[in-house]
């Protein structure tokens, strides 16, 4: 009922924070559902009902899908196109370490109120420490407030050592790189817009199935490490091990094969290692663990592909349906649904100085 509830708040939290986030911004959002997980996660420490607790993990499904989708969006963003997949590739790999320190530290602390309260009283600190998250320069330029955008830009440029940013990157050249982004930020689109024009429509659609196809096996085997055998803890430490090399290796597929054959790749062996498990006999255990190990890999991997695929293809498969989806490696991030439209009929082509600009990576 727990887990139920959980997954049913980041389903929840998924389709309302993606459309505050266009709103009111990322950065808010993302400290918002920071200080919300934080809260939540610390009072089911102490709750005595049950009906509390789901309740709970429902908040707390419902905060982490805002973090996720907010946090990978900051990322893609804020990064130049052949840098993307190293980005989310690192975030994930973070996730992969956090696996791996959770099953270490229930093994050492078998009360589980002060295990709950360990791992959640940081999520304080990590609320705290975001107040010095810059908010996604592309999304202030879209929703006309260009001159914020062009703050975050220069500060991020002074990061970076581009001391003479002041004089190149000006309002002139800001307005001249995205007029057409401007253009169409004049208009409030709304959400029926993502279903409207035939490219986004047929985007969205093979996107679902893709994410759907990704995330039902990794759940599936990460919420049921029990009737995979009676160590647990060995289990979680097993899962969070593979998945870090395995985000890596998703990472070389996608600079050399593209995003659309490394994801049929993954989605292919997964496919292949899960039904290899339902044929090996329930007392030959080691074999179920590894496969189921190595399944996990592989579905992180494919998670990890699917991420940098789909944040590259929205605006700001099963296996095989993948290649209907575009090859997005090296590209430009779509500002708007035009750019999207645009796209398929190949008018839509950036030098490297107009993509150096558009991806706000000064």
């Amino acid at each position: 009922m727990a887990k139920f509830s959980f997954m049913v708040g980041m389903l929840v939290g998924g389709a309302i924070y993606g459309h505050l986030s266009d709103r009111f911004g990322r950065r808010l959002i993302l400290r918002w559902c920071s200080l919300v997980l934080a809260i939540a996660e610390t009072c089911t420490a102490f709750v005595p009902l049950l009906l509390a607790y789901c309740a709970l993990r429902f908040l707390a499904g419902f905060s982490t899908m805002g973090i996720l989708n907010n946090s990978s969006v900051l990322i893609m963003e804020w990064t130049a196109p052949r840098f993307q997949a190293l980005g989310m590739t690192t975030t994930i790999g973070a996730a992969c370490v956090g696996q791996l320190l959770l099953g270490g530290m229930a093994f050492a602390i078998r009360d589980w109120h002060t295990l709950q309260l360990v791992y959640s009283l940081p999520l304080f600190v990590l609320f705290l420490s975001s107040r010095w998250l810059a908010e996604s320069a592309r999304w202030l330029i879209i929703t006309n407030k260009p001159e914020e955008g062009l703050k975050e830009l220069r500060k991020a440029a002074h990061m970076n050592g581009r001391k003479n940013a002041g004089d190149t990157l000006t309002m002139e050249v800001l307005r001249s790189t995205m007029q057409e982004e401007l253009e169409a930020a004049q208009t409030k689109p709304p959400v029926s817009d993502l279903f409207r024009t035939p490219n986004m429509r047929e985007r969205i659609c093979l996107l679902s199935c893709v994410r759907f196809a990704n995330v039902i096996p990794f759940y599936g085997l990460s919420l049921h490490l029990q009737y995979l055998g009676s160590n647990v803890f060995l289990f979680q430490v097993l899962f969070g091990a593979i998945t870090l090399p395995a985000n890596y290796v998703a990472l070389l597929a996608m600079n050399r094969l593209g995003r659309r054959l490394s994801q049929v790749l993954f989605l292919l062996l997964l496919g292949g290692f899960i039904l290899a498990i339902t044929f090996v006999p329930q007392d030959m255990q080691t074999l179920r663990v590894a496969l189921s190990t190595l399944g996990v890999g592989f579905s992180s991997a494919a998670i990890m592909c699917s991420l940098a695929h789909g944040n590259e293809l929205i605006p700001t498969v099963i296996s095989l349906v993948v290649f209907f989806l575009p090859e997005t490696r090296n590209q430009p991030l779509p500002d708007s649904i035009q750019d999207v439209e645009k796209e398929r009929k190949g008018s839509r082509k950036a030098d490297q100085q107009d993509t150096f600009i558009k991806v706000t990576q000064f």
